[in-house]
């Protein structure tokens, strides 16, 4: 589970924010709370829900989430001479658009609490740390700074393995390039494959296809997938699977942008088709393209629910919301928050301007967070809970539509009445000549 997500000079976020998902006080509805660390003194939320205005920076705190997983993942596969990729820094200040982009991630893996932070140009890895807590104090086990290689960085004791002094590029992580070499530390190939495998990140609408193709894959699987169709009312009574063309879906993925590659021959791997049963008991199939877009969206995002909960992982969703009705996403976002349902920890974080969830009956005050973005294009990230006034049984969303907590959209009615009074008037007839 994630514990906090920090974030600096990247895209609209100038100064540091922080996403803080542990729980500091407050005692309504515990069972939204988790501790997954062996000593169980880490309160955690199980779920957290970001609204903002468009383009108030919502999906850009998710996007810098993929970000710094992405470089974590892959950046060992950089060669020499490659820029950095995901370098993204705030554009409009001067002395922040040649600047490093920084990160910083709290996590529980295997019981354990790890601190992660690292800071880049696109040329170099200029920061990077990695502590852990053994007990109540951080113990460093590596620190990296600036120009540094691998004979002059900092190896704390704690960090073992056969091998553990590993050379790196300077635009590449110690911990990508460790966790990837033969004979490294274990510890560091456990958060590695940690950030692999346990973390799955959705934007822009986009819902990741491979969890769903892999309950495709077997008649079993279909039946986990046909359990939430129905429990949400799609009206599906079967599913009919069939695997593609390999042949084709090969031609298809060449023909494809590299940007694409990864979503669109995963989404057509099998052929789909859902049954319906017509008024007299029999079984009418119909392909998944004449579904609504709505269930064709869900079928995607129960296989990612199911592994979430299942196997504990993390659950990131921009845009939760589109083309689901709210009670829906109330629903999700309840399985979520059910200790009986996910017993494995699973964590959701979402991005909605559904206001629904906006409700002290199934979210508390540090479970909401608002993005907003000031005159200066700056993005701003604050708690439900920084607010002094707000109790555990305020109406939230209430008081989120009165503007009390900023983050929603700054509307100018008049200027567009003065722009369509000017061209009505500007394409008036003159009434002074008469016949």
């Amino acid at each position: 589970m994630i514990i906090s997500f920090s974030l600096q000079n990247y895209r609209s976020f100038k100064e540091r924010q922080v996403l803080n998902l542990h729980v500091e006080q407050g005692d309504e509805l515990p069972q939204n709370i988790a501790s997954p660390d062996k000593e169980k003194k880490i309160p955690i939320v199980r779920t957290a829900g970001i609204y903002g205005a468009n383009a108030s920076g919502k999906s850009n705190l998710l996007r810098g989430m993929q970000s710094a997983l992405s470089l974590i993942l892959g950046s060992h596969k950089l060669d020499r001479n490659s820029d950095i990729p995901y370098y993204e820094p705030f554009q409009l200040d001067d002395k922040t658009s040649n600047a490093p982009v920084e990160f910083e991630l709290d996590f529980v893996v295997n019981g354990l609490h790890f601190r992660y932070a690292f800071a880049y140009t696109d040329k170099e890895i200029t920061f990077e740390e990695l502590g852990f807590y053994p007990s109540n104090k951080e113990a460093i086990l590596y620190t990296r700074r600036k120009g540094e290689n691998i004979d002059q960085i900092m190896l704390g004791g704690l960090l073992k393995g056969k091998r553990r002094k590993i050379a790196f590029l300077p635009n590449q992580l110690y911990l990508s390039v460790a966790a990837n070499t033969e004979g490294g530390s274990q510890v560091l190939y456990d958060v590695w494959n940690a950030a692999n495998h346990n973390v799955s990140i959705n934007l822009n609408g986009v819902i990741q296809a491979w969890p769903c193709n892999l309950l495709l894959g077997s008649p079993e699987g279909q039946q986990k997938l046909l359990y939430f169709l129905k429990a949400v009312g799609t009206g599906i009574d079967a599913l009919s699977v069939e695997k593609n063309d390999e042949q084709l879906l090969a031609a298809m993925y060449q023909s494809l942008p590299p940007s694409e590659r990864m979503l669109i021959p995963d989404a057509n791997k099998y052929k789909v088709r859902c049954g319906h049963r017509d008024s007299k008991g029999e079984m009418v199939y119909f392909d998944l393209a004449n579904e609504s877009m709505g269930s064709a969206r869900f079928l995607l995002m129960a296989g990612n629910i199911y592994y979430a909960l299942k196997k504990g992982k993390v659950l990131v969703i921009d845009e939760m919301n589109t083309s689901l009705h709210p009670q829906l996403v109330e629903f999700l976002v309840e399985l979520f928050n059910d200790p009986e349902i996910n017993t494995q920890n699973g964590q959701l974080i979402f991005s909605t301007h559904d206001v629904t969830l906006m409700n002290p009956s199934y979210m508390r005050r540090d479970q909401l967070f608002f993005v907003d973005k000031n005159e200066d294009g700056i993005s701003e990230l604050y708690a439900l809970d920084e607010f002094s006034e707000v109790r555990k049984n305020t109406p939230f969303a209430k008081w989120y539509m009165q503007h009390r907590f900023n983050a929603t959209p700054r509307l100018d009615y008049s200027s567009i009445r003065a722009l369509m009074k000017e061209e009505s008037d500007a394409k008036a007839p003159d009434s002074s000549f008469r016949v």
